[in-house]
């Protein structure tokens, strides 16, 4: 059979299609130009539905989250439950002191705090990484106080060799959160690390740390050829449709 007018490559393997044949047979034997154009790109469409494969949820695994609530509010220069300062020093803010906008969180803390040097922390637990993606987030906010020092100030934010970036907010900024997923090619081990830049006793507001291990939902090549869907069989009944009215046609 001559393949239809105006049809690419894709005619090839719709026409190696049983139910295709079945419609082509009786449906382009004869018939005008049109009508066997728009049978074949209604073919066309419904294998493209029936090689759509199935969407799936990601799966998140939590591996850590801190909201700050288990340290001693109001501290200045505080020491930190789940987090070691590496060097300066930070201070934990309390209820209705800046804290809780992005996640409702009653506590964060001030990442320069009072002292010489604006503080680095690191997470106490050391994560075993494997090759996958880790989803880390978190709650920044500008420095939201008057003071005389900058008006901008900036984090490093790192987890192990894997990431590093640089995040800059204005002193008003509000609370708002980041999350980055991080691509691991190799085994390893890494520490979650935020380390301010500057000295000035007033820094970015930190809240709400959280690192996930995410499986992506992709379907191998086995599941490439699913149950055909609603459309599909709107389609094919389109198909089926047109080889009613070939026959009406013959008969008139």
């Amino acid at each position: 059979m001559q393949k239809p007018v105006g049809l690419g490559p894709g005619w090839a393997l719709v026409n190696g299609l049983p139910w295709f044949r079945i419609v082509r047979d009786r449906v382009f034997t004869g018939g005008s130009a049109v009508c066997k154009r728009v049978s074949s790109a209604v073919a066309l469409l419904g294998l493209g539905f029936l090689f759509v494969p199935p969407v799936g949820a990601d799966t998140i695994t939590p591996l850590f989250f801190d909201g700050f609530e288990a340290d001693v509010p109001e501290k200045l220069d505080a020491s930190l439950a789940f987090w070691w300062t590496m060097s300066g020093s930070v201070d934990t803010l309390g209820a209705g002191n800046l804290c809780g906008p992005a996640g409702g969180s009653s506590q964060c803390i001030d990442l320069d705090g009072t002292g010489s040097k604006a503080g680095t922390i690191q997470t106490k637990q050391t994560f075993a990484v494997s090759p996958a993606i880790y989803r880390l987030s978190f709650d920044l906010a500008g420095a939201n106080r008057r003071w005389k020092g900058s008006q901008t100030n900036t984090v490093t934010v790192s987890f192990g060799g894997y990431y590093s970036e640089d995040f800059t907010l204005l002193q008003y900024d509000p609370f708002q959160t980041f999350t980055r997923d991080i691509m691991v090619p190799s085994a390893g081990a890494a520490n979650i690390v935020f380390a301010h830049h500057g000295a000035d006793w007033i820094g970015l507001l930190l809240d709400n740390v959280s690192l996930s291990h995410v499986i992506v939902d992709v379907p191998n090549e086995d599941n490439l050829i699913s149950t055909p869907e609603p459309a599909t069989w709107t389609l094919l009944g389109a198909a089926l449709g047109l080889l009613a009215l070939r026959s009406r046609w013959k008969r008139a």
